[in-house]
């Protein structure tokens, strides 16, 4: 499965702290595919910065992992591996 831009909402519209914001992305990608270069096609366009954290719920299991931005380009975003919370 591809991005899907539906599946991705602003948790927190304002930088908490002026420091980042937070988002939800609902996916039944793999982990590692989500956390792939350019992955968050729209990012600039949505106004996704690095530093921004992204809590990923895996649809089709129920995992949820989090995620910091850790590039963001004309290319799209690109997250950490993530951390699953347990």
């Amino acid at each position: 499965m591809a991005y899907n831009r539906d599946s991705l909402v602003t948790v927190s519209f304002e930088p908490l702290g002026g420091d980042f914001k937070m988002w939800r992305y609902a996916s039944t990608d793999a982990t590692a595919t989500v956390a792939g270069a350019g992955y968050i096609a729209d990012a600039l366009k949505m106004g996704m910065k690095v530093g921004d954290v992204v809590f990923v719920s895996k649809t089709d299991t129920n995992a949820i992992t989090i995620h910091r931005v850790t590039a963001v380009s004309g290319a799209g975003a690109t997250l950490s591996a993530g951390l699953a919370i347990t």
